[in-house]
């Protein structure tokens, strides 16, 4: 038959036979020729709402014009976004070495004093570890000096030994089950909340080699 369908160009663009644009074709505007008026061909418009004489599967050249990918792209080096994970990882450890600490002093198998020994014991180790590794580059960065340091840790030790008995009073009459919901609520509320200070990382370069992780859009 004469009919004439849709044509699919090289560019993979659809484009309306030929009786569809005739079909459109107005009528001689006042005061242009007829051959003037069948010139005229019907604009695309990436719109929905308006009925146009296209068929639904066309595309115009047009369509792909205000595409833009990878625009907000950023990139980060690969022992950066490790260095910077090691916040998180810092404080599940704190607080399962918190629970795991406490589950020991609960089954008798750790008492409080021999606790609060090896933990001086092993903050002073470590705070002299990391002077001697920094070099006082830290220290002369806050402005604060040992004098401070170790006012804080007397101020520190004296009130947790001052308080003790007041806080083992004032807990007496307090069941066991409501402790154990307000530790559970106040740890996740540490690891909620703590201040982690960390850059978010999505694009990774690598030791190996630089590998790009781009969205699409």
């Amino acid at each position: 038959s004469g009919e004439q369908f849709p044509v699919i160009g090289s560019s993979g663009l659809t484009r309306p036979p030929g009786w569809m644009r005739a079909a459109v074709e107005p009528p001689a505007a006042p005061g242009l020729g007829a051959s003037e008026s069948r010139c005229w061909h019907p604009r695309w418009k990436k719109v929905l709402y308006e009925r146009q004489p296209f068929p639904d599967n066309f595309v115009d050249g047009s369509f792909l014009e205000e595409l833009r990918k990878n625009i907000y792209v950023r990139q980060y080096q690969f022992w950066t976004v490790v260095r910077e994970s090691t916040v998180v990882a810092q404080q599940l450890s704190s607080v399962c070495v918190f629970v795991i600490l406490w589950w020991y002093m609960d089954q008798d198998r750790l008492s409080p004093h021999r606790l609060f020994t090896y933990g001086l014991i092993t903050s002073l180790f470590g705070y002299l570890m990391f002077d001697a590794i920094d070099s006082g580059e830290g220290r002369n960065h806050s402005g604060r000096t040992r004098w401070a340091d170790l006012k804080s840790t007397v101020v520190f030790v004296a009130f947790t030994y001052g308080f003790s008995p007041v806080l083992k009073t004032l807990t007496e009459s307090i069941s066991t089950d409501t402790i154990y919901a307000m530790s559970v609520f106040m740890l996740l509320g540490h690891l909620i909340f703590f201040d982690y200070g960390a850059t978010a990382a999505i694009n990774i370069h690598g030791p190996w080699e630089e590998a790009e992780i781009k969205d699409d859009l």
